[in-house]
């Protein structure tokens, strides 16, 4: 009998073991390997194997070889079989080292240590494979754009940290993806320009760093975006933060890069939906590598990768929260026992207000989502008013606010999360009053505002006409109302719609704010981990669970409805225009009816006289002039035709032309008329008349 690693094997089967595919160990879960034995695999053998280990053992020998948690050190990397070919190692023989490019400031994929010494996760998945291989990779950093050049020009073998471009595919090799990014959208805190997807970017500015074709080629896909190259990580987040370009694309690189920095300024607006698979680029005549590096990669589990970012992300595998944080930041909250205070407004329904003495609201439901994904526990510091509170976050009181709008004011000592909600304003008053469509139209009325608010300061900016009445709560503001001191109520829509159904139909909304009112979880300034750690967890919240958070608001509408009393003499303008327009109209359609039947009659005539077919008519053309033409009294005709018998029997004369005749005859007619006349009067014309013309007396 021969005993191995606990398993009972006897002879026949220890003489059958010839070739052994290595352990894998994923999650929970242990890949099924091959065992060879006279070329047929040994089914029953490998069965035994896998259901020897205890769960204990399995979980023992994960933790030795893959530990997310970390240390300083850098995990074991456990042996890996790799079959070589011959090309392969007489290549590896021949290049013992082997030097790629990678951009100095890509956090986390490489970290430039104090000594010069670099880590992160392409140090460490390099590491990996060149052990497996017997060789040593060697990262050069710098800036991307001139380590592609290099690497095109061979100065270096490869790339670190790249994409496979098909535009770069005439100079480099790609092995298998080793990791996946995620592609960032990136805005100034606050999202002054709303950018929350990709049509939000038509028309603005898009910086990315130039040589990165992946990002490029991401912003031309945006129609309408404008693509604007920076050198640098560094210049892409100074360029944003000083307003030269409105957006940036990049990766989660730049999110440890915004952390060392401290730059608070700049957050995640959105995340697109495809991954980045990263990939190392190397030199084209060098096949044999590519394909021995991906012998190794292959052979890389979920769990070896998550090893590795594991040191370096710190992701928390217990929590299932997915939730990344940075060794950094679980080190600060377990400083504080996993336990952070808030201050938050006593009366701003449905979002922040106490009742019974608990806080409640839709922000308190938020912080206790956020709280189950990062572990820890939100402490409420009461107040008794939002100027309190405001008061006690700048005193220490509590590390952050529930909600908050960004001020110039408070910016002196807060910093600002990526705008979780946007809300609307309305304007509350007696039932009576009519709907105003501009606020301009109450110039000198008093309207309540809640005091110490970043929309009382807006609204005091953007309409200085009107005379605002600062109140701690909408029921002090709707007493004012009542007392007839104040016209009308600011307050935001759900708000709102709270107030007006008590008020058992007293009050309705009588104006709407046109701006969205962005609210932030605002976070000392002195507490900058702490505002990374709540961008993250806002980041991770799902569609699904804001809408859940969002169903605790009232549906409300806004009815708009016009008080006619005030605009009856429009009303009788509006209709007296309108009659006169139809009667207008009826003329015209009368003159056009006369236009037709003259133009009929035009062509009928012309055909009539042989002069042309009637399809042959390519257009006609009628005017009618208003003093052109002579005016006759009712009658004239029997005195013409006494006039003109008298000629003819009297004298030579012919009368014709509309003149002569009393009529108003076509121009075809008119020119026929002194045709006949002539020959009338001169009979030796009359031989050489026009065919089928007959003189007419």
């Amino acid at each position: 009998m021969v005993s191995g690693a606990g398993l009972p094997l006897d002879s026949a089967d220890a003489a059958g073991l010839r070739e052994r595919v290595p352990l894998v160990l994923a999650s929970s879960e242990i890949p099924p390997f091959g065992l060879l034995r006279d070329g047929r695999p040994s089914v029953e053998r490998l069965d035994r194997a896998v259901a020897a280990p205890l769960p204990a053992e399995v979980a023992a020998s994960q933790a030795i070889w893959f530990d997310p948690e970390g240390g300083d050190s850098p995990a074991p990397v456990a042996s890996r079989a790799v079959t070589l070919s011959a090309a392969e190692r007489a290549f590896l023989r021949d290049h013992p080292e082997v030097v790629l490019g990678i951009d100095a400031r890509w956090e986390p994929l490489v970290f430039v240590e104090e000594d010069g010494r670099l880590t992160g996760i392409d140090v460490d998945t390099l590491e990996v494979i060149g052990v497996a291989l017997g060789i040593r990779f060697r990262l050069e950093t710098g800036n991307w754009e001139d380590l592609v050049r290099r690497a095109e020009a061979r100065e270096i073998d490869g790339l670190s940290a790249s994409v496979a471009h098909p535009d770069r595919r005439d100079q480099f090799l790609f092995t298998r993806p080793y990791v996946e990014a995620r592609r960032t959208v990136f805005v100034r805190s606050g999202n002054p320009l709303g950018i929350r997807s990709l049509a939000d970017l038509a028309g603005k500015r898009i910086g990315y760093q130039r040589g990165n074709l992946s990002d490029r080629k991401r912003i031309d896909q945006a129609p309408g975006a404008i693509a604007v190259p920076l050198p640098d990580p560094l210049s892409v987040i100074n360029a944003l933060g000083h307003d030269a370009v409105d957006a940036a694309v990049n990766t989660d690189a730049l999110m440890f890069l915004l952390a060392r920095l401290r730059r608070h300024d700049i957050v995640p607006a959105f995340v697109l939906p495809e991954q980045v698979s990263l990939v190392f680029s190397i030199r084209k005549d060098w096949p044999e590598l590519v394909s021995a590096m991906n012998k190794v990669l292959v052979t890389l589990t979920p769990a070896e990768r998550l090893a590795i970012a594991g040191r370096y992300l710190r992701w928390d595998q217990s929590a299932h929260t997915g939730v990344p944080l940075s060794a950094v930041e679980r080190s600060w909250l377990a400083q504080r026992g996993q336990r952070l205070r808030y201050c938050f407004s006593p009366v701003w329904r449905p979002y922040d207000y106490i009742e019974g003495g608990v806080h409640q609201g839709i922000f308190r439901d938020q912080l206790d989502l956020l709280g189950e994904k990062l572990g820890v526990t939100f402490e409420p510091v009461v107040s008794a008013s939002w100027s309190e509170a405001l008061a006690r976050s700048r005193a220490g009181d509590c590390e952050l606010l529930s909600g908050a709008v960004a001020t110039a004011e408070r910016r002196a000592w807060l910093d600002f999360t990526a705008a979780f909600k946007h809300l609307t304003h309305v304007l509350v008053a007696p039932a009576r009053e009519p709907f105003v469509a501009d606020l301009k139209a109450l110039a000198g009325r008093v309207i309540t505002v809640p005091a110490a608010s970043a929309i009382a300061a807006q609204l005091r900016e953007q309409h200085p006409e009107l005379e605002l009445l600062a109140v701690d709560d909408l029921d002090e503001a709707v007493a004012a109302i009542r007392a007839d001191r104040a016209y009308a109520a600011l307050a935001t829509l759900e708000h709102a719609a709270d107030t007006i159904a008590r008020s058992a139909g007293e009050l309705r909304v009588v104006a709407q704010l046109p701006d969205p009112y962005p609210v932030s979880i605002a976070v000392r300034r002195d507490e900058p981990v702490l505002l990374g750690i709540m961008d993250k967890a806002l980041a991770s919240v799902t569609p699904a669970e804001r809408d859940a958070l969002n169903r605790r608001a009232t549906t409300f509408t806004i009815r708009q409805h016009l008080d006619l009393t005030r605009l009856w003499p429009f009303l009788v303008i509006a209709l007296t225009a309108a009659g006169f327009l139809l009667l207008r109209q009826r003329e015209l359609a009368r003159l056009n009816r006369a236009l037709r039947s003259a133009r009929d009659a035009a062509e009928a005539a012309v055909a009539a006289e042989g002069l042309c077919a009637p399809e042959a008519v390519v257009s006609t053309c009628i005017q009618s002039d208003r003093h052109a033409y002579p005016m006759f009294s009712l009658g004239f005709e029997r005195h013409v035709a006494r006039i003109l018998s008298w000629l003819h029997q009297t004298t030579p004369i012919v009368s014709a032309g509309r003149q002569g005749t009393f009529s108003y005859p076509n121009m075809h007619q008119t020119m026929r008329d002194g045709e006949r006349a002539a020959m009338s009067l001169v009979p030796a014309a009359a031989s050489q008349r026009s065919p089928g013309l007959q003189p007419r007396r």
